[in-house]
């Protein structure tokens, strides 16, 4: 470096404040798309027996059921991308730090250890992206589904499940809409 990229005590400091910050923020995006997902599956699967239960002449309790269940997805489903979306600009903002900071290289140096336990150094990444080769890897399920399963981003199908949710709920809601209002006799 530079002696002009050269950091000062203060600026270092400062710097690696906000790294230790983005660090502890970008775990917790990760935390609360995950955290969400329980819940989500109870109050989705209440939600559908509850329908599935009522009379369809309370064809008004089940679209005041279907509402909640649309507007918790449609909640979800924004809460989902924005965090995917905040959590990949700190990735990015991490990395310009670590580079600034000089540490971007420091764990790429632990390969002189010289273990043979799988730990890929090559592909060391931002906090919590640490790779392992597959074949050293504990999950035991066939090849091809674990490279199926691994090569997968688990926020997209997240994502997928509360998109999917949103449409069986607005799905349900106008077929009973339209069995209501038409008179049909659908089995809803």
């Amino acid at each position: 470096m530079s002696e002009q990229g050269k950091l000062n005590k203060v600026e270092r400091s400062k710097l690696e404040s906000e790294y230790k910050e983005l660090c502890q923020d970008w775990r917790w995006r990760d935390k609360y798309v995950l955290d969400k997902l329980p819940s989500a599956g109870i109050l989705f699967t209440i939600l559908g027996v509850a329908v599935f239960y009522i009379p369809s002449t309370l064809w008004w309790v089940k679209l005041c059921l279907l509402s909640i269940g649309s507007l918790y997805s449609i909640v979800l489903s924004i809460s989902v991308a924005k965090d995917t979306h905040y959590r990949d600009g700190t990735e990015k903002l991490l990395i310009r730090l670590s580079t600034r900071l000089g540490i971007n290289s420091s764990l790429q140096t632990l390969k002189s250890l010289d273990f043979d336990d799988g730990l890929n150094f090559e592909e060391l990444q931002c906090p919590r992206k640490i790779s392992i080769q597959r074949d050293k890897s504990s999950l035991r399920v066939p090849k091809r589904l674990r490279n199926w399963l691994l090569n997968r981003g688990a926020f997209r199908w997240i994502l997928a499940f509360y998109l999917v949710s949103l449409s069986i709920f607005l799905t349900l809601f106008i077929l009973i809409l339209v069995n209501y209002t038409c008179g049909l006799n659908l089995p809803i």
